[in-house]
């Protein structure tokens, strides 16, 4: 069987981008959103006990931390270097 690829939902409201992702499989959703400084939110994150699942770097440049809701919803934080934006 193929694997489908996730939904994907794109908002933005004045300052701030969001991305929903929907996994028909297992029924959960990623909720993303790009960020302006990625060390200012890492600090936040952890300084209000946030459950702080993965950091991560990826090839092109982008940072990204997921976080777990009390909910168990996944919530990604992403930094974009200027030259992808």
């Amino acid at each position: 069987m193929t694997k489908k690829p996730p939904h994907l939902r794109y908002t933005q409201f004045e300052k701030i981008k969001t991305r929903i992702f929907e996994n028909s499989e297992d029924a959960s959703v990623t909720i993303a959103m790009e960020i302006a400084d990625f060390e200012s939110c890492q600090k936040h994150l952890e300084e209000s006990g946030a459950r702080i699942v993965n950091i991560n770097l990826r090839p092109d440049g982008a940072r990204q931390i997921f976080i777990e809701d009390p909910d168990r919803h996944v919530v990604e934080f992403c930094y974009l270097p200027p030259e992808l934006r």
